[in-house]
């Protein structure tokens, strides 16, 4: 003996139903109330009550061939999010000399405007005295560019080793990297390196672990805030930056597809989501 709770109403069969099938009779003719399948048609369970009760009325949905959203609503038909986004932004705080900077230079002016020619001097003198310690010429102004260049087009076009750059091999070498340094003073170079003024290292910059590169954070942050403010609603995003650095301020996420990467935070507008 069956439960009736158990049974579903879904599994009822009305008595026209039943006399269709024992009848075989498997042309069934759509009636006139059937609707077209322009649309989707869902048709709700049956009530838990007796099997006479008549059908509810079918669903219709349109179909226009693209995924059913899980709601209608979007910004624009929300008051409340659209008076968020629209009195949220970016202000320039320096509009008209962001402007000259691309319409002169494009982005090499803009990149000019965050690496200022006052720090890329400091960091040229800094990494030439640590090149000149080791026997090697200094470096020169239109090679700290080249170098900063070659750095951007790596993470642009990524190679597992930085000597595959200048390989001679069909399917590895780049021409660009080739004709605009050698690979041994690059390399030179990225392992002279300074961000900082020589420091003597003390308990204090040993248990710092940003303390190679602090001055340098702070000079972004500075630029940034002078440069851009976020307005109205914004967030505090944590972000990633994949790195190969050996340092002990990089984190290992091996959930991640990049593992070992650096954490920072990020001020976000509402426009950039």
């Amino acid at each position: 003996m069956i439960d009736d709770d158990i049974v579903g109403d879904w599994e009822i069969q009305s008595d026209n139903d039943s006399l269709a099938h024992q009848n075989g009779d498997s042309n069934l003719q759509a009636s006139d109330s059937d609707t077209s399948y322009d649309g989707l048609e869902l048709e709700l369970p049956l009530s838990r009550g007796s099997a006479d009760d008549p059908h509810p009325e079918p669903v219709h949905l349109h179909f226009t061939g693209q995924p059913i959203a899980p709601t209608s609503a979007t910004i624009a038909d929300n008051e409340d999010l659209a008076s968020i986004q629209g009195g949220s932004g970016l202000h320039l705080a320096m509009e008209a000399r962001i402007k000259q900077a691309f319409d002169k230079d494009g982005s090499y002016g803009l990149f000019a405007l965050f690496v200022t020619g006052a720090l890329r001097q400091s960091i040229r003198g800094w990494t030439s005295t640590r090149l000149e310690a080791g026997g090697k010429k200094p470096l020169t102004e239109s090679e700290l560019n080249a170098y900063l260049g070659l750095e951007i087009a790596m993470s642009i076009c990524p190679l597992n080793d930085k000597a595959d750059y200048w390989s001679g091999e069909r399917f590895l070498g780049q021409p660009a990297f080739i004709e605009t340094m050698a690979r041994d003073r690059f390399q030179h170079i990225r392992s002279a390196l300074q961000f900082q003024a020589p420091m003597p290292v003390t308990f204090a910059t040993v248990r710092d672990l940003l303390y190679r590169c602090r001055g340098l954070l702070h000079h972004f942050q500075k630029r940034f805030a002078e440069t851009a403010v976020p307005l109205g609603t914004s967030s505090l995003d944590e972000m990633s930056v994949r790195t190969k650095a050996r340092s002990r301020a990089r984190t290992y996420m091996p959930s991640r597809v990049s593992r070992r990467m650096l954490q920072c935070f990020s001020l976000r507008g509402c426009a950039e989501y």
